[in-house]
């Protein structure tokens, strides 16, 4: 047995899967992330993409103001 091998099987009996996606899960699978990409999914449905792009149009005008102002930060470069 090979150093890298903890199993007890030799190496000719193992099984590779063909589907590199599960190849990549390691034998756990993504249950969560695949329930939360759903809800993802879902909330972008029942809400719409106009309040969505509307929220991010907010945020993104206070961030770019807030870091205009340049108030409550400096420079790292700087005393």
């Amino acid at each position: 047995m090979r150093p890298e091998c903890r199993d007890e099987g030799a190496a000719s009996e193992r099984r590779y899967l063909d589907d590199p996606v599960q190849r990549e899960e390691g034998g756990a699978l993504a249950i969560v992330e695949a329930i939360r990409a759903g809800l993802v999914f879902q909330l972008k449905q029942s809400v719409g993409v106009d309040v969505i792009r509307s929220h991010e149009e907010h945020y993104l005008q206070r961030a770019i103001n807030g870091l205009a102002s340049g108030a409550g930060h400096r420079d790292a470069g700087q005393p």
